[in-house]
């Protein structure tokens, strides 16, 4: 593990205090899959997707939306969704779970 990384795995940390089970990230430009490796209290998903004010197809939607909704079924279960800015994608995929 890189100095880097070692003090990156510090906010993940936060997030697990703070019950967050399960991240979904949308950011098409990083993937934390190793990041969260070494956070094996939460499970991580990366769907990353341009944000290019594209219209998305339902496919997409469809596939975070399923997998959040399983990931949910346990009344613990804590959710983040996020993307780089917190503008479209992000809040977008959070959206699309609330509104399933």
């Amino acid at each position: 593990m890189t100095w880097e990384l070692l003090l990156s795995v510090a906010a993940p940390r936060a997030l697990v205090e703070l019950g967050i089970t399960h991240v979904l990230d949308v950011r098409q430009e990083c993937d934390d899959a190793e990041l969260w490796s070494y956070v094996p209290e939460v499970t991580y998903r990366w769907d990353g997707i341009d944000d290019a004010g594209q219209r998305v197809l339902g496919e997409w939607f469809e596939g975070i939306f399923t997998w959040a909704v399983d990931a949910l079924e346990d009344p613990a279960a804590r959710l983040l969704t996020h993307c780089h800015m917190g503008i479209n994608r992000g809040p977008s995929a959070g959206f699309a779970v609330l509104l399933g």
